[in-house]
This record gives C-alpha cells, sequence and structure tokens, in this order.
C-alpha cells in the first residue's frame, strides 16, 4: 500500500486508539531514501525524481506479493511455536515491553522468552 508519512502517521495513530499503545506490531517501511542504485563508478547511491521513486513505490506498495509472503510467514510461525513445549500448555499471556511474560510451575515467573522460545533478558529491535 502506498502512503506518504503523514498519512502513515494518521493510520498508525488510528490503530494506536483501537489497539492500544502497548499492542505488538512488526512493521517495514521503505521510503524514498530506499529507492537508488549504487554506482561503482563513482561510489555513489544515485537517487530519482520524486515522480519515478513515487511510482516505484507505488509498485512495491500495490503488491500482494509481499503481504501473502508475511501471512506465510506468520502461519509458520503460528505452527512452529504450537509444537514448541514452552506453548505446550500455555495460558493467555500478558505482554509487556515487547516480551512475552510466562508462568508455568517449571519456570520462574516473568521470564522473558524470544520468538524461538530461547530465554531472553534483552529487547528485540521493532522493524519500522
Amino acid at each position: 500500500m502506498y502512503r506518504t508519512l503523514a498519512e502513515l502517521r494518521d493510520s498508525i495513530n488510528q490503530m494506536i486508539e483501537s489497539q492500544g499503545e502497548n499492542a505488538g506490531c512488526a512493521a517495514f517501511v521503505f521510503t524514498q531514501h530506499d529507492v537508488f542504485e549504487y554506482n561503482e563508478e563513482d561510489n555513489q547511491d544515485q537517487y530519482f525524481p520524486t515522480v519515478f521513486t513515487q511510482d516505484v513505490l507505488c509498485d512495491v506498495g500495490g503488491s500482494s506479493y509481499i503481504y501473502e509472503q508475511v501471512g506465510e510467514m506468520i502461519d509458520d510461525a503460528i505452527r512452529l511455536r504450537k509444537k514448541l513445549p514452552l506453548y505446550a500448555n500455555w495460558h493467555e499471556p500478558s505482554r509487556t515491553s515487547g516480551c512475552l511474560h510466562w508462568s508455568h510451575p517449571w519456570q520462574h515467573e516473568h521470564q522473558r522468552f524470544d520468538a524461538f522460545g530461547r530465554r531472553s533478558d534483552r529487547r528485540k529491535p521493532l522493524w519500522l
């Protein structure tokens, strides 16, 4: 989906209102600074005129391929996690700071785990 940064900000503000500030999110944003070619002769990035750049970003944003790939990744991640012992007897987790907090008899309360069920005490970067 092609948008200006101002339109994206408005959409994000609407999502925050409807889902809350602490709702989980994964996002990839491509802007005019991502539309360039590297010129090996002068070791410089070559940027393009605004209309050209907007047209390229419209093609990228209008492609269903990206959405299909992300949908498949989400489906795969769900299937993977359903097979992990960490999630075998899970109850509704609470989310804090982007990390899952689980309480099982065999775990200490509020241990942090990454997306693959490994213990993690550090925050993961957001892709935005």
